[in-house]
């Protein structure tokens, strides 16, 4: 674990912290080699998919992704929100340790980043920009999925790594703020300064069912087409939750 990191994770959150480790050679599969080298790309996401049981690429980069950012989220979003710490994320500065199923064990930087207290734009452009948009980009593009269910997979990620984090800190109020200044930023502005859309933005889906109001994921992750898998509880393709057509005249 990265020293900065130990106060924000102590005893069993420990292991959280983890699937963010800097050495100075970044050892693994570099983030500039999965992007511009399709052969390595491409075996990533046949090496997962023959663990998932699909071969279904659109699939696969879906579960790959929400694999991967729930693995490194939770530690850089703690120093990106908490410790108001830079991280290197950019594609030559860091790379994925992978198991031999393709699960990511763990992003491995080049140093430690530095310190950058000030506004949400700042400290999380290298992850937006630098880190999640090539990634993203190259994935839908190889897996022919659309970015922007890849995005509101990412959305859901950030919003349940806030939720717990907010959890956590709710005695402590100058961290709690912080989190929710970010949070703000990242998931409830339809554009980013100076007028870009933000592709993690999306107005909440609400439905009623079976009396209780259930707020629906932004995207559909397709985990319902992998083998002896359903809907989830939250599904927006879900039967139940679907829009009814309007008949015709």
């Amino acid at each position: 674990m990265i020293d900065l990191l130990k106060p924000l994770f102590p005893g069993t959150l420990a292991p959280l912290a983890e699937t963010l480790q800097c050495t100075p050679g970044a050892d693994g599969l570099p983030l500039q080699r999965l992007l511009t080298d399709d052969t390595s790309l491409r075996s990533l996401l046949r090496r997962h998919g023959t663990h998932l049981g699909t071969q279904d690429l659109r699939v696969i980069a879906c579960a790959w992704l929400l694999h991967y950012l729930a693995q490194i989220l939770p530690p850089v979003m703690a120093g990106l929100s908490l410790l108001q710490q830079r991280w290197p994320l950019a594609p030559d500065e860091c790379a994925l340790r992978l198991d031999a199923d393709g699960h990511t064990q763990a992003l491995v930087i080049i140093h430690p980043g530095e310190a950058m207290p000030g506004d949400s734009a700042s400290r999380y452009h290298a992850l937006l920009h630098h880190h999640l948009a090539p990634l993203i980009r190259r994935l839908s593009d190889t897996a022919r999925v659309p970015a922007r269910l890849l995005w509101g997979n990412a959305a859901r990620r950030l919003e349940g790594v806030f939720r717990e984090a907010g959890e956590l800190c709710r005695q402590e109020p100058l961290l709690l703020s912080r989190l929710r200044a970010d949070e703000q930023f990242l998931l409830h502005q339809r554009r980013w300064p100076p007028a870009q859309k933000n592709p993690l933005y999306a107005p909440p889906r609400i439905v009623a069912y079976q009396g209780n109001a259930i707020t629906l994921h932004r995207q559909c992750c397709l985990y319902y087409r992998l083998p002896d898998q359903g809907y989830c509880t939250a599904c927006p393709l879900a039967p139940e939750f679907r829009k009814p057509k309007q008949a015709h005249r």
